[in-house]
């Protein structure tokens, strides 16, 4: 009895063995054919590059984003961005991923994309830009440095501005000698909604060197807090080289600031830097090149700016869309990784052209690290922010559109129908209730889900 059990327990183990090694099969096979009508691993197109990685030397990336747009950003709303740095750099588990599926994603088979059409999504998700060239202008001729030596203006009345300009030589330069000079005032500084531009080359000229301005217009009736004056010009030298385009020297924009109602002026708080431009940018310098300063860049760009203007000078369509800063900066660096297109007008005044922020050149880091350009803890959703102007677009008189100061900042980036019917329901009475899940300390903070590092 003792053998017939001994022989009955090794045909049970052996039985046993047989039974795992058949599950062992079967779960291989239904994994590797996962994604319906998928290759299996060892006939599957050769994508690769030597050590496994996808070949993208002839992909075309801009290819790539647009069918990653129509094939996968209704699940990956976040464009490449979607992905973190290290995945990004992984292109055969980006391959092996979309070919196969992984957990609730499909996988895709060729007939549903494409192997050129799958070795240019992953160019896109994998391929960073590049940073733009550092300033390569010629040196300056004379060069343009401004100085704002005092400011004051009260509320319904025109404010007065007395500066120097000077050379390099520190020789004193004449509003009537600058080629372009602007001043442009605006506030409050807790929150601008209200700017003012106004050419400066007929300002008064002073005995120290100095000039003095008076606005044409005046502070609003209801002005309070503190206000500021921010500077804008050039110099301009004709080439003496036939087809040679003329040497211009641009001051770099100074600011200052100026109370109306406060006790002491209140500088507008500090959230980007132009030093964190520059490590992408080479040298800020936008409109023409005469705009070189964020501090100076948040005045225009303020909570009731819009491209009304522009837009109906030229009859595009309404409504117009706000450039508000906190909002259209991260338009603009979301760029190619936007749902939808973001269509601008801008350009001159007199031949203003539509432009697709949604189409720009895409950002060359990691748009997720909001340390990259904002400078401490700026990012944070803080009281500061929560108690911010809200985003209105205005069109005759009428506020056509209003976005309260978080939802404006964030869905900047996040553009997608649900992200806005989101924060919507995180609104009522205009109050919203995000730093609920997203203060930081809470589940799903900034600083978390934006990878946040002091790492470039």
């Amino acid at each position: 009895m003792t053998a017939l059990g001994d022989r009955a327990g090794i045909a049970l183990v052996a039985l046993a063995l047989l039974v795992g090694v058949l599950l062992a099969v079967v779960v291989n096979r239904f994994s590797m054919t996962a994604a319906p009508g998928a290759p299996p691993a060892a006939t599957a197109p050769s994508t690769s590059a030597q050590g496994g990685e996808v070949d993208l030397t002839h992909a075309d990336r801009q290819a790539g984003r647009l069918v990653f747009r129509a094939q996968c950003q209704e699940c990956h709303t976040e464009g490449r961005q979607s992905f973190d740095m290290a995945t990004r750099e992984r292109t055969a588990l980006i391959r092996t991923q979309v070919r196969r599926g992984s957990a609730q994603m499909p996988g895709f088979a060729p007939d549903q994309l494409s192997d050129d059409q799958l070795v240019n999504v992953i160019a896109y998700i994998a391929i960073p830009s590049e940073p733009e060239p550092p300033d390569v202008s010629p040196p300056p001729v004379r060069g343009v440095n401004f100085d704002v030596l005092e400011a004051s203006g009260a509320p319904g009345q025109s404010p007065s501005v007395r500066f120097r300009i000077r050379d390099n030589a520190g020789q004193a330069i004449a509003p009537s000698e600058m080629t372009a000079l602007n001043l442009t005032v605006a506030g409050p500084t807790v929150d601008y909604q209200w700017a003012q531009r106004e050419d400066a080359r007929r300002a008064e000229s002073l005995p120290d060197g100095s000039a003095r301005y008076v606005f044409r217009a005046q502070l609003p009736a209801e002005a309070q807090g503190t206000f500021a004056v921010a500077t804008e010009g050039y110099l301009e030298f004709p080439s003496a080289v036939a087809g040679v385009p003329p040497a211009r020297d641009v001051g770099y924009n100074t600011v200052f600031y100026f109370p109306v109602t406060d006790p002491a002026p209140v500088p507008r708080r500090q959230i980007v830097k132009t030093e964190n431009c520059n490590a992408c940018h080479g040298t800020l310098a936008t409109h023409g090149g005469t705009r070189r300063n964020t501090e100076f860049c948040v005045m225009c760009h303020n909570a009731t700016q819009s491209d009304a203007d522009k837009r109906m000078a030229v009859g595009g369509p309404l409504p117009p869309e706000p450039v508000q800063f906190r909002n259209f900066i991260h338009r603009i660096h979301t760029g190619e990784d936007l749902t939808r297109p973001f269509v601008v007008y801008g350009g001159s005044p007199t031949a203003p052209q539509p432009v697709d922020l949604a189409a720009v050149h895409p950002f060359p880091k990691d748009r997720a690290n909001c340390a990259l350009c904002h400078v401490q803890d700026s990012y944070m959703i803080s009281q500061t922010l929560e108690a911010s102007a809200a985003l209105r677009v205005i069109l005759d008189g009428q506020v056509v559109r209003e976005l309260p100061p978080v939802t404006a900042a964030c869905t900047g980036c996040h553009d997608s129908p649900q992200a806005f019917a989101h924060a919507a329901s995180q609104t009522s009475g205009g109050v919203e209730s995000c730093a609920l899940c997203h203060a930081q300390g809470r589940p799903y903070s900034v600083t978390t889900v934006h990878r946040v590092s002091s790492s470039p």
